[in-house]
């Protein structure tokens, strides 16, 4: 790295903003400390659209050499930006976060907030199951199927005989041959029409169908979190800290407007943020977290007392936040990851 990557690197680093609270820590020594950074992640890049765009202005006879020229200047630009934003960015993204998430980081930190650990941290995980009847046919293919069975000739046969009657299964059975005939009668009656009639079969016959019901797994949810924090103010210091803390969670929570002509056309995504819970700085507790969207923000002033501060500020403040993994995990990334 040159002199004015690591200059661009430190300069990037020390702009963004860093809260943290409570500041006066040393009665207590409580080191467990939770931190929320915000980090913007990259988007597809479409400057080749501007780049054929200016070919295309600009590609008139006897301008052909001024177009190249003018790409071959874009480009360089570029580049030299993408050396900025490499020395900025610090540390490589794990490759792990971004298969799970699809995301990779642009340029360094937006901002941190060093909290101390909440009481009573909950991280749920969490599998995504239907629920599919297999009924009588499915029920004995699948124990084929788990015996090694080729069912595709079964399955062909099968697909014209779906109305057929159980009762041909049951031919040369004794002891409960009549309890399965009954079943075959009340599995005939679903081609009645209405409810009422296929009631009244099974009613009759006081047997019913089983359905053979099976968990199928079908997918993982995204994990989401909450955080409550008490902060309460010792010094002017610690209050001018939770302005901030309060501040930089809500404008991290809404989107960036497109504006198209003075019309707000779209929106930009929210930053994402790297949630890291951690003992004297380097020892991770708990389970990782994948980059998380804020999800909710609540604040709640004075919730018990009506006292103010010198100054006129709120003598305490209670938050609220909820998150939600902006990727799902899998079996690696628990195994191997931390996650």
């Amino acid at each position: 790295m040159d002199d004015a990557q690591r200059t661009a690197g430190q300069l990037g680093s020390a702009l963004y903003k860093k809260y943290e609270f409570p500041l006066n820590n040393e009665e207590q020594k409580y080191e467990a400390r939770i931190t929320f950074t915000a980090r913007e992640v990259q988007s597809f890049d479409v400057n080749f659209l501007f780049d054929i765009a200016q070919v295309v202005t600009t590609n008139t006879p006897g301008n052909d050499l001024n177009a190249l020229d003018q790409v071959s200047d874009a480009d360089n630009a570029k580049n030299n930006a993408a050396a900025v934003e490499a020395a900025n960015k610090g540390a490589p993204d794990s490759q792990a976060m971004i298969n799970a998430t699809g995301q990779k980081f642009k340029g360094g930190p937006k901002g941190k907030v060093s909290l101390y650990l909440p009481q009573a941290v909950q991280i749920n995980d969490a599998a995504s199951y239907s629920n599919v009847d297999l009924g009588i046919m499915g029920a004995g293919g699948a124990a084929a199927m788990a015996e090694g069975a080729n069912l595709i000739p079964a399955l062909i046969e099968g697909a014209g005989q779906s109305a057929a009657s159980i009762i041909d299964a049951i031919k040369g059975q004794s002891g409960n041959s009549k309890d399965l005939a009954r079943l075959a009668l009340n599995r005939a009656s679903k081609f009645l029409p209405g409810e009422g009639f296929r009631g009244a079969v099974s009613s009759a016959t006081r047997v019913s169908v089983n359905p053979n019901t099976r968990a199928l797994f079908k997918s993982v949810p995204l994990r989401e979190f909450t955080f409550t924090f008490k902060m309460i103010p010792t010094s002017k210091e610690e209050t001018e800290q939770i302005k901030g803390i309060i501040k930089f969670f809500r404008e991290n929570l809404y989107p960036e407007v497109i504006d198209m002509g003075g019309i707000p056309a779209g929106f930009k995504f929210p930053h994402v943020f790297q949630i890291s819970l951690k003992y004297a700085k380097n020892k991770e507790l708990a389970t990782k977290i994948l980059p998380s969207y804020i999800r909710s923000f609540a604040a709640t002033y004075n919730a018990s007392g009506m006292g103010f501060l010198e100054g006129g500020d709120f003598s305490e403040v209670d938050i609220t936040m909820s998150f939600i993994e902006s990727g799902t995990l899998h079996k690696k990334l628990v195994q191997s990851e931390g996650y």
